[in-house]
């Protein structure tokens, strides 16, 4: 077959990037595509796809990186022209926060705790946190804390 054409990619988030395309004009019937994606500096790597997954989204990216692709199609006759290579960032990762440290629960009374906890050492700011528990034989419950109310009764 010819080239896919029309080829457009998109960031689809920090780790994701989505591919669509027009099938080829020549050739024979595709049974499938290679798209080959590159990371600046990085070995080729590529996904297999069918013609009914147009527009596709290749997972498991690294954030913040540039990306080169293009993609193949392949028939009973074999490999087709190769499609322009595009390239493309991939979205920055949120700067979340990571897990809070040393979490200590203590008895404050007979029907409350006391939970105390160090923030997290990497990350972005802390706007609130949730507590989750679950009183014996009682559905779960969940308690949002401001970073001001350390330790929380």
């Amino acid at each position: 077959p010819g080239a896919p054409g029309s080829v457009r990619v998109t960031p689809s988030g920090p780790t994701s990037i989505t591919v669509e395309w027009e099938t080829p004009s020549t050739g024979g019937n595709v049974e499938y595509y290679v798209i080959y994606y590159q990371p600046e500096g990085e070995p080729t790597m590529r996904v297999q796809v069918s013609p009914s997954d147009i527009p596709s989204t290749i997972r498991d990216l690294l954030p913040d990186t540039q990306y080169t692709i293009w993609i193949v199609a392949f028939s009973t006759e074999g490999m087709g022209e190769r499609s322009p290579a595009l390239t493309v960032f991939t979205q920055e990762a949120p700067d979340v926060p990571g897990a809070p440290g040393s979490v200590r629960v203590t008895p404050s009374g007979p029907t409350s705790i006391t939970v105390e906890w160090e923030t997290p050492s990497t990350g972005g700011n802390v706007e609130y946190y949730v507590i989750y528990y679950q009183p014996e034989n009682e559905p779960a419950m969940s308690v949002e804390v401001s970073p001001s109310d350390i330790p929380y009764t």
